[in-house]
């Protein structure tokens, strides 16, 4: 009977993977539009992951509109983002930051916590000249922050980096509010920092230890 159990679980496991897999095949990608010192190439067609180049000719902030089209009613799509950045701005970076959000320049507005729009953390975040060090959020982070790996990220316009990205994307509209129409347009917005910058996990622990530390000295 134990056997009959763990067999059945693995067909039901088995058939929801499968569900997963229908649900994400349908889906499609389309770049909306672009502000700030940046020009953006794609998306390449016929790709199973959205994929880009984009040319940064200042620090940023950079934002490219995406569209997920081709969601489930009421669901959500997981997808891999394939980015090459280009930096001809004349200055060698140290940091990079994306965060995810709704609409562009002044307008902007980050994602917030309840829409289920987020960067994976079942996802290996990767660049090929940065490596990952803090997120906003240790479960569902809208903020990812890169520190250059060796040397400072040189300004040719030869030399590019690949970001891969896990997304979460829910049904949701420009607000972030459920809308049920199977398509969701969003924002990922790109800066460079040309100085050491604090990530906003490694800024949380410093501000969380010094809250601490005053707590402690009250009397």
């Amino acid at each position: 009977m134990h056997q009959f159990k763990l067999v059945a679980s693995a067909f039901a496991a088995l058939a929801l993977s499968s569900l997963s897999l229908a649900a994400q095949a349908g889906v499609t990608f389309a770049i909306g539009g672009h502000s700030g010192s940046c020009s953006v190439f794609g998306p390449t067609p016929n790709q199973p992951e959205l994929e880009f180049r984009k040319t940064m000719t200042g620090l940023g902030p950079c934002d490219v509109v995406i569209t997920v089209s081709g969601i489930a009613a009421g669901g959500f799509a997981e997808f891999t983002i394939s980015e090459e950045v280009v930096n001809t701005t004349g200055l060698k970076w140290h940091d990079f930051h994306h965060t995810l959000g709704y609409g562009r320049g002044a307008g902007f507005k980050e994602s917030m916590e309840t829409d289920e729009v987020y960067f994976r953390d079942n996802f290996t975040h990767t660049g090929d000249r940065f490596a990952l060090s803090g997120q906003d959020d240790p479960i569902q982070p809208d903020t990812l922050d890169w520190l250059v790996s060796g040397a400072d990220f040189p300004s040719s316009g030869l030399t590019n980096n690949k970001f891969k990205l896990g997304v979460h994307i829910q049904d949701v509209d420009a607000m972030g509010v459920a809308d049920n129409d199977g398509s969701t347009t969003f924002t990922l917005r790109q800066r460079a920092t040309i100085v050491p910058e604090p990530s906003a996990l490694s800024l949380y622990l410093l501000v969380s230890g010094a809250a601490l530390l005053a707590g402690r000295r009250r009397p």
